[in-house]
């Protein structure tokens, strides 16, 4: 390995990453990543809609935002973001 033209760093070239836990490629990958998103968007705020498990919301003061999960996509929607 190596790295990459645009990522070398001059003081220590022949440093490079090492995964500890590559998922890529597993066929539990998906399900991983949608437990660490789910528990992710919990932590903080948003709730798990029950009618639609991929719907999530949350709602501060007068501001909402919805969030779908939707294989890797992310679709926002909401009063404000910030």
């Amino acid at each position: 390995m190596e790295q990459p033209p645009i990522l070398q760093d001059s003081t220590h070239p022949d440093y490079v990453c090492n995964l500890h836990k590559p998922l890529y490629g597993l066929k539990q990958s998906m399900c991983q990543w949608y437990v660490k998103l789910h528990n992710f968007l919990l932590h903080n705020g948003f709730m798990q809609l029950q009618s639609e498990p991929t719907l999530y919301i949350c709602k501060r003061n007068s501001n909402f935002r919805l969030l779908g999960v939707y294989v890797d996509d992310l679709p926002i929607v909401g009063t404000s973001l910030t």
